[in-house]
């Protein structure tokens, strides 16, 4: 199987992360958060309430300086993120 390796210098947009998991991976994968945006379709609050270890993936994404979003649609990114334009 291909193994896909992401660049620290990369720009990287996550969409639909629902626990934030994922992310949590991919920055420990990479060495850092910088240049990560992770998203959720849900509120902080929501995600939270569904998912009871999303509390501490997030703390690990934020601390490695990534930013997180919440509330984002992405049938609409441009709504929440503007015209900004992603590596990955």
């Amino acid at each position: 199987p291909k193994v896909t390796t992401y660049s620290k210098n990369e720009s990287i947009l996550v969409v639909g992360d629902g626990d934030f998991t994922f992310c949590r991976g991919l920055v420990k994968h990479r060495g850092t958060g910088k240049g990560v945006v992770a998203t959720s379709y849900d509120s902080h609050k929501t995600v939270l309430r569904k998912y009871p270890h999303a509390k501490e993936a997030l703390a690990k994404v934020s601390a490695a300086g990534a930013e997180i979003k919440h509330d984002v649609d992405g049938t609409n990114i441009q709504a929440s993120l503007g015209t900004r334009r992603f590596d990955r």
